[in-house]
């Protein structure tokens, strides 16, 4: 079956709750009045672009990994997308739409899919981009010693043996010619799902293998998205500039500019004073704007939520009903509403409310201190007082709403008040925990990566999901008869049947307390009224910098 969709420039005005991987939000001028209307002169002089087209931006997080292949975080993501791309991408409808492959075949037993790309494109170096580029893009993934992304490619025939050695190129990735790759696959997946994902991203061979330790290739990236890096400056900025060799044409802007400002409040101040473009609310500023209907406050719901996360191989919590009488003893609406001022929407399971799957009605441990303390008499500790000292984990980062802190004081009193346990916090550096630290709990924030529940379900549920990243199975948990749904609604082609496996499991993984959810994600973002275009996307990127306009302010 052969498929084709076009891309089209277009502004989008829709709710911060709608569906879809790009389910955006698009801020605007308010409307001019119907009684002040102006003339169609005057309304064409408006819309004229400014003359310098720069878009400005920042970010606490520093640049960490340039690289796609080794992307950590959403915060990454943010500025991949700015000069990476793929073969295809999700549109508004989480339809799968033509990037650098203008169309593609799938085979009668889906595991075959031919993607023929557009003709004459280019890297941004101006040099051809070919089917051979696409090949080495991938085995390189498969063959690259960051676990990062790769794991996304091992349904690929010959995959394990690239990933451990063994062969330089998965017999699964072909170019048959210089347009056309052919890619089958072991088993059946939502691979074109997966395609949108940075982990199917291109990189350039020679720009690559031109990079040294003291010259990454990374900082001078060659690459087939709208923009380029121009420049890289560690701890400061990234500025990317206009690709003249992208496939729709040059953008409109002339640069996109990632500016690194750690303090929250100094990009505030920044953006007041009109040196930033767009900014990212933290919690606390929130009210202020949403009080006054400022018009340039954007919010959008997340495929992104918190929840905290449980060793269970680790006493205390090998015990599910100590799980479960911590989870008893958090009052999130409480919490939501008092620490993080109402903004967020408590969560049940692990699914998003924006997400196809999400389950209104799955059921977790309620708030119930009595229940809690019964649950713990009922374990095989008896009482708090035979418990081992408990440690809880904080990543030495914010999270990206500055988050995290907030909560965790908030579940610390909780636990105290409601089980009278008292939980020792151990921060370690960003997201990733040393093995000194032995924490038996911690926080954490997980974004579905694509637009399928596989990204979400398999990863932090099946026993087989990888243990060294934050975000996927790193609490040990495994189930038998999860592992079997999962395993079923992996490679099920029926996507409502696919769905209500995915719900058995999420609900048996709630049951379980390896996890207690505690909210999805909203993003609050100010962007200035001469900014035209400019899209806020549910995974909390900004995906659509390839058609933003500068106007005269």
């Amino acid at each position: 079956m052969r498929q084709t969709a076009r891309i089209s420039r277009r502004r989008f005005i829709q709710g911060a709750g709608g569906l879809g991987l790009a389910v955006l939000a698009s801020a605007c001028a308010p409307a001019v009045p119907a009684a002040e209307e102006e003339s169609p002169a005057a309304q064409e002089a408006q819309e004229e672009p400014a003359a310098r087209q720069v878009l400005t931006l920042a970010q606490a997080e520093p640049f960490k990994a340039l690289d796609p292949h080794t992307m950590g975080t959403v915060v990454d993501l943010r500025y991949h997308e700015v000069n990476f791309n793929g073969l295809v991408r999700a549109d508004v409808h989480y339809n799968i739409v033509p990037e650098l492959a203008e169309s593609w075949e799938v085979s009668d037993d889906l595991l075959n899919y031919t993607f023929h790309l557009r003709e004459g494109l280019k890297w941004s170096d101006g040099s051809p981009f070919t089917a051979e580029d696409v090949v080495y893009s991938l085995n390189r993934n498969a063959a690259h010693e960051d676990p990062g992304t790769k794991r996304w490619l091992a349904d690929i025939v010959g995959y394990e043996s690239v990933r451990d050695g063994e062969a330089e190129a998965m017999e699964g990735v072909v170019a048959v010619d210089d347009f056309t790759v052919s890619i089958t696959l072991d088993v059946v997946v939502d691979f074109l799902a997966r395609l949108t994902f940075p982990a199917f991203w291109m990189v350039q061979r020679a720009n690559v293998e031109s990079g040294t330790p003291d010259d990454p290739w990374t900082q001078r990236a060659v690459s087939t998205g709208p923009f380029a890096i121009k420049e890289f400056s560690e701890g400061q900025r990234i500025v990317y500039e206009s690709n003249p060799h992208f496939y729709e044409g040059p953008p409109e802007l002339d640069e996109v500019v990632w500016l690194q400002l750690e303090d929250k409040q100094t990009q505030l101040a920044l953006y007041e004073n009109d040196e930033i473009d767009v900014v990212e609310l933290d919690t606390v500023n929130v009210p202020r704007f949403r009080e006054a209907n400022d018009p340039e406050l954007v919010e959008v719901d997340l495929i992104w939520w918190w929840y905290t996360w449980k060793k269970v191989l680790i006493p205390p919590m090998d015990d599910i009903k100590v799980r479960q009488a911590f989870n008893a003893a958090i009052d999130r609406t409480t919490l939501i509403a008092t620490v993080l001022k109402g903004l967020y929407t408590e969560a049940h399971g692990i699914i998003p409310t924006t997400m196809p799957g999400h389950n209104p009605n799955v059921q977790d441990i309620p708030f119930d201190p009595d229940r809690a303390k019964q649950l713990i008499s009922e374990s095989s500790y008896g009482d708090v007082s035979n418990l081992p000292p408990v440690k809880f984990f904080q990543p030495g980062w914010s999270g990206i709403f500055g988050i995290a802190p907030r909560l965790i004081v908030a579940l610390q009193q909780m636990w105290q008040d409601n089980l009278g346990i008292e939980i020792e916090i151990k921060v370690e550096e960003f997201e990733y925990e040393s093995a000194e630290t032995r924490a038996q709990m911690g926080i954490n924030s997980t974004l579905a990566r694509f637009p399928d529940l596989d990204a979400i379900v398999w990863e932090m549920a099946h026993s087989q999901s990888p243990r060294n990243a934050p975000d996927l199975n790193r609490w040990g948990y495994g189930n038998p008869e999860v592992d079997a749904l999962l395993d079923q609604a992996r490679y099920t082609g029926n996507r409502s049947e696919k769905q209500e496996l995915y719900q058995q499991a999420e609900q048996l993984y709630i049951t379980d307390a390896a996890i207690m959810p505690i909210m999805f994600n909203r993003l609050f973002v100010l962007v200035k009224p001469w900014v035209k275009n400019f899209e806020v996307g549910p995974t909390s990127t900004y995906p659509n910098t390839r058609n933003v306009i500068i106007e005269p302010h």
